[in-house]
């Protein structure tokens, strides 16, 4: 009876004994990963949701992410170790000195007008009133940026905020604001207002896109077709995926593999591209210039 007690004890021990072994094996290969933004209502912020979900599908990554008030925030939390990568505006992530994972889809930049009024460049809205979203988000800071980027530099235009895109498109319909921007996708009232003939796209004279671009490696040049058939030349961005230099090369490079992006996404990055990057996208477009002058 002690012998089969003694056995089944010994039994017992072995499999707790492997049973440590396997969760050991499993909590080292699930890395707990850290990921911040900036304010919810920014786009930096819905694609960080979207990144924490890839990271998290299968094993290997046990990612979560956090919202800070502003951009600014988010970038302070990175620095001082509070998260392992941050989703940051290609603006801001710029100055930052912060390494590039990669860009996260680019979007169309776009100036809707009322038709009646027919501006030939952007230093044309000059005096126009401007609805370009809430004052103190980062949609707003952003879409300052960019008219900035393209020659229209603050101040010189009447600023109609505190609205979200519907509200600022029925506006500009109703003569309550001259124009305003979209980045990305358009909505169903912008897209039938175009059909309509009630709004166009503004596209940028050739000297303010190039000016853009020059300034500013890290935006696009892109051709949008405008319903309902033209195409329009603009510059596009995207939010930035920025690492500390804290962030192991084999985490970069094994978020990097679960993210799946395609090789475009290193092109022409805010800061120069962290190693583990430079040997996933072997052809990425990096300008030789690292700190990019700014508008």
């Amino acid at each position: 009876m002690n012998q089969r007690h003694a056995f089944k004890l010994v039994v017992a021990a072995v499999f707790t004994i492997l049973n440590i072994m396997v969760l050991q094996a499993h909590a080292e290969r699930e890395r707990y990963l850290r990921l911040v933004t900036g304010d919810i209502s920014s786009r930096e912020f819905e694609a960080t949701g979207e990144l924490v979900k890839k990271l998290s599908a299968g094993d290997g990554f046990v990612a979560s992410s956090s919202a800070s008030p502003t951009a600014e925030a988010a970038q302070r939390v990175l620095k001082i170790g509070g998260a392992d990568v941050a989703v940051l505006p290609p603006e801001l992530a710029a100055d930052s000195g912060f390494s590039t994972l990669a860009s996260l889809d680019h979007q169309p930049f776009l100036i809707l007008v009322r038709r009646d009024r027919h501006p030939a460049s952007v230093l044309e809205l000059t005096g126009w009133r401007l609805a370009l979203g809430p004052r103190s988000s980062e949609t707003f800071r952003h879409n300052v940026f960019m008219l900035s980027a393209l020659g229209l530099s603050r101040g010189s235009y009447r600023v109609v905020g505190g609205m979200d895109m519907e509200t600022r498109l029925r506006h500009v319909l109703a003569n309550r604001a001259d124009a305003t921007v979209v980045e990305g996708e358009m909505d169903a009232t912008a897209l039938e207002a175009l059909r309509t003939g009630r709004l166009a796209v503004l596209e940028p004279a050739k000297g303010e896109l190039d000016r853009a671009l020059r300034r500013n490696v890290f935006l696009s040049r892109t051709v949008v077709t405008i319903p309902p058939d033209s195409n329009v030349a603009t510059v596009s961005s995207a939010p930035a995926l920025m690492a500390s230099a804290a962030l192991p090369e084999e985490t970069a490079r094994d978020i990097l593999t679960r993210l799946a992006l395609p090789a475009k996404a290193a092109d022409n990055p805010p800061t120069p591209l962290h190693p583990a990057a430079k040997a996933f996208f072997p052809d990425a477009q990096e300008t030789e210039d690292t700190l990019y002058a700014r508008p």
